[in-house]
């Protein structure tokens, strides 16, 4: 779920100059994150008949701790204009999140944006190109959950072996 909702809210978020970056941060912690997990779970650190229970507790707080901090967190200046049209609110928190009081030229963008992006979603899946891209990103999205788990399995099993 939250691969699916977290990177869009990046990219609305975040200014031009620094969009890759926060989305590519995003995968990143990801994929640290993962690994923390994994070596949580090795023999030598919690991963023990003993010792699982500290191990599940790691790794269950951090994301615990992270949906109280969703509180601070202010709403997307693209859905306030584009979906409720709230200018207010979303030069209001256009400012807590550039930090700066000068969000005219940042509003102006999401405004064309938001008025170039008015086609319906059926509309654009019309379009040949765009529809070959959403099958191909289908079928690696298809891949990835079936064979994700074998090779994590595998993956510790050869760790197991290794340290054993």
């Amino acid at each position: 779920m939250a691969c699916v909702i977290v990177p869009p809210f990046i990219g609305e978020i975040s200014s031009q100059k620094v969009r890759g970056a926060a989305g590519a941060a995003f995968q990143l912690s990801l994929t640290i994150g993962i690994l923390m997990a994994q070596v949580v779970g090795l023999p030598f650190v919690a991963g023990t008949c003993h010792g699982w229970g500290w191990g599940l507790s790691i790794v269950f707080l951090l994301p615990l701790f992270g949906i109280f901090l969703l509180y601070l967190l202010p709403n997307s200046p693209t859905q306030l204009l584009g979906k409720y049209n709230d200018e207010a609110q979303a030069i209001a928190d256009l400012k807590k999140l550039r930090a700066t009081e000068n969000v005219d030229a940042d509003i102006k963008l999401i405004q064309d944006q938001t008025r170039q992006s008015t086609g319906s979603k059926n509309e654009s899946l019309s379009i040949p190109q765009v529809r070959s891209n959403v099958y191909v990103h289908m079928i690696i999205s298809d891949s990835q959950f079936r064979y994700l788990n074998q090779l994590v399995i595998v993956g510790l099993c050869w760790l197991l072996l290794l340290f054993n």
